[in-house]
Parts: structure tokens; sequence; C-alpha cells
């Protein structure tokens, strides 16, 4: 808004142009002489940027023709390059086979260690865990993941296979020696002729490609699988725990002492005096491994429980499960009970009466398949001895977790070909019951 003083000022010029004009007969034509002056200018400007416009217009024309030219050139050399690769892809595929035999051909040659495994069953059996031919199968149900896998652990971006100096086959014997012999990796890389650190990362890589796989490969019963472990664990069951098909128990996996002072003391474990971790599991009556628990920090069979959830699984079922004393499967605040049983425990002022230590004799002889269980997953001596790769960080070169996949899988292939316990099988209570039978009849 103008003030009082700019109007003013701008009355007064207004005043003294117009006395010009009538004092000056030429001011008139001079005002107007300008005024044509400026229109010229104005006219003259606005000509020149409609030629600049017009230039600018045409050059953005041409820039859009070369940049569809440079698209479709590019579109035309992508074509290119796909089917150059898809053609390469092909030949890889092609000559895959040929390309591992060379390789496993070139180590059996070189090394006699594998030479040995190959000839000898028990030998093989007894430094990998498993014989030669499951080896054979478990190279090719693991070729894919580990063609896609790099050194890192990381999935391969680009899908082909890799051609690596280090086989599949030689990834997966390794990693099976290392599982089930647990020995040093500056051991194995004499026995191979490998650099200590290519046999890590032989290690990680094939433990990464397929750990995942595995896991996936265990799943919770069905309810119509449910209803066929009923009818098939029948005579597995003692009087009183009919409804019972599953048992747990957790386990103590020793490791190395973490450097950490807290992490010291999460990881202690005052029952066994070391630094370890748990590991939950549940088995049906025969001994199958249905579900193990990520690793725990120390051991706390309770707490696991507890901080899993594991009792949700039982809520409202016609299904039970059995532990030892170290589990509460049901508090007193507790409304919705679920069916699970845990020993009887005897106090220093009371004793056990003979129906309750029939109930805990009962008990034990159905839960120690777990226990048979653990003994076959500690056959793998990676779980059995303190376990010299885990830190407390992410960054582990092999992750404990992968090891535990690799394992689980491993023992439930043994268990389905050697139940600990067969369909044919008969518990004590039900010898008896036969035998007042047919010696009645």
């Amino acid at each position: 808004m103008k003030t009082r003083q700019q109007l003013d000022k701008k009355r007064e010029d207004d005043r003294l142009r117009k006395r010009r004009q009538r004092s000056d007969p030429g001011y008139k034509d001079r005002e107007n002489a300008k005024k044509r002056q400026r229109r010229k200018e104005k006219k003259m400007e606005n000509e020149m940027l409609k030629n600049d416009l017009e230039f600018y217009k045409e050059k953005c024309i041409n820039l859009e023709k070369k940049l569809k030219q440079t698209k479709d050139e590019l579109m035309v050399k992508d074509q290119m390059i796909a089917s150059l690769e898809k053609s390469e892809e092909n030949f890889q595929n092609e000559d895959a086979e040929e390309l591992d035999e060379e390789i496993l051909s070139k180590n059996y040659e070189e090394n006699s260690f594998i030479t040995n495994c190959k000839n000898n069953d028990d030998l093989c059996k007894a430094a990998c865990g498993l014989e030669w031919k499951k080896i054979d199968d478990l190279v090719d149900e693991c070729n894919d993941l580990i063609n896609n896998t790099t050194f890192k652990g990381k999935p391969r971006k680009q899908k082909k296979i890799a051609n690596s100096k280090y086989s599949n086959f030689l990834h997966v014997f390794i990693t099976l020696l290392w599982l089930r012999s647990y020995p040093t990796f500056q051991f194995m890389a004499a026995i191979f002729g490998v650099h200590a650190r290519d046999i890590t990362k032989i290690i990680n890589r094939t433990l990464k490609a397929a750990s995942e796989h595995f896991k996936n490969k265990l799943n919770w019963p069905t309810p119509e699988e449910i209803l066929l472990y009923k009818e098939r664990f029948k005579y597995f069951q003692n009087p009183g725990f009919e409804d019972v098909l599953f048992v747990i128990d957790g386990t103590e996996l020793a490791i190395s002492r973490p450097s950490n002072h807290e992490q010291e003391r999460r990881h202690y474990s005052p029952k066994k005096k070391q630094h370890s971790l748990n590991l939950m599991v549940i088995t049906l009556l025969n001994g199958y491994i249905v579900y193990y628990s990520v690793l725990q920090k120390g051991a706390r069979d309770q707490r696991d429980w507890n901080n899993l959830e594991l009792r949700n699984i039982f809520k409202d079922k016609l299904y039970g499960i059995i532990g030892d004393g170290g589990f509460t499967f049901n508090t007193k605040s507790q409304e919705d009970k679920i069916i699970g049983f845990t020993p009887v425990k005897k106090s220093k002022k009371k004793t056990l009466n003979p129906d309750e230590e029939k109930f805990n004799s009962d008990l034990s002889s159905m839960r120690i398949v777990v226990e048979n269980t653990m003994a076959r997953i500690k056959i793998w001596r990676v779980v059995k001895e303190v376990y010299r790769g885990y830190h407390s960080s992410s960054s582990n070169s092999i992750d404990y977790d992968d090891v535990i996949n690799w394992v689980i899988f491993l023992t439930n292939q043994k268990i389905s070909e050697c139940p600990i316990r067969n369909d044919d099988y008969m518990s004590r209570e039900w010898k008896k019951i036969y035998s007042v039978t047919n010696l009645f009849d």
C-alpha cells in the first residue's frame, strides 16, 4: 500500500507534466514517439523469443528422435546379450555333468583319502556319517542349491552353474567330514591339499545353501497323520498314557567361553558348569523328530518352553506330551489344561509310594526315546564337542543354526531308515497283558 507522501508526490508530478504540456507544444509529440519506440522494441523482443522457442522446439524433436533411436539400439543389444547368455547357459547345462566328472576324477586321483572312502563303506561311514551311495544321493539333492549360492553364503544373482575349481561333491564330502568328525580346518587342509581359509568357505557355502531347504522339510504332523500315529503307537503306550504321542527334552550344546562378560554370564549353565546353548527337541514315540527350536542362550528347559510358547501347540488337542522333571506343563493358575505328564517328584520328607514309583517307571520307559534321539544327534561330533566357532555377534563365519539344520536332517534320515522303536515294538505292560492272555488261552 502506498503512503500519503508517495501519493502526494505522484499528484505533484502529474500537475507538472500537464503544465509542461500546456507550455511546450512539442512535448506530446516526443512522448508519443517514445511510446512508439517502446512498442517497436517490445515487438522485436517478442519475435526474437518466438524464433528461440521454435529453435528449441525443433532441437527437442531431434533429441527425442535420437533418444528413440538409442533405445531401439539398446533393446537390440539386450536381446543379443540375452540370446548369448541363454546359449551359454544351455552349453553349460549340456557340459556340466562332464565337467563335474572331470573334476571328481581329478579329486579321486589326487586324494587317497577320498579313494579309500569310495572303496570302503565302513571307513566312509565312520568318517562322514553316510555310505558312499547316500553321499552321492545327497550331492544330487544339493547340486542346484550349491550352484546358486556364492562362497560368502549369499544367493547368486545370476542363476547359472559356476565353474568352481571345487566340485559340488567335494563341497558335500568336506562338509559331512567336518560335521561327523569335527577336525580342525588346518587338519582338513592338510588332507585335501586346500588352504584352511578355502575349507571354511566351502563348509559355509554348503551349509548355507541347503540349510533352509532341510529346515522346511520338517513339518508338524497333520490331523490325519495324528490319527494314524495313534493307531500305529498303540502298543508303545503304557496304561494311563493312551493319549501321549510326543516326547520333549532339551540338551546342552557346549560352546567356547565368550570373551564378553555379559554374554559369558548369559551363556553359562550352572547345571554342567559350562558355557552352552540349549536345543529343544520334540519327537514321536518312535524317536522321529517333528520339532526343534532355534538355539537358546543358557540351558533352562522350562524357560525355553515358556518363551517358545510350545504349550499353544497342545491346547484343546486330543493328544499329549511327556517330559522330564525339568518341565511343568500345567500350573495351578492355568485354566486350560493340556495333556502333559512329568515324573512325580520325591522330597526329603516324603518317599514315593508303589503306585507313584510305577507311574514314574512307565513314564520313563516311554520318555527314553527322546534320550536315544539325543544320542543319535550327538553322533555328529560338531554338536557333541565344544563348538569352537560360536560368537554371540552376527559376524559368525559358520552359523551354528545352519549346522543344527543339517544335523537334524541327517539324524531324521537315519531314524527313518532305522527307527529307535520299530512298528512291532510292544511296551512292558502290553507284554504282560499278552502273556496273561496267552496263559488263559
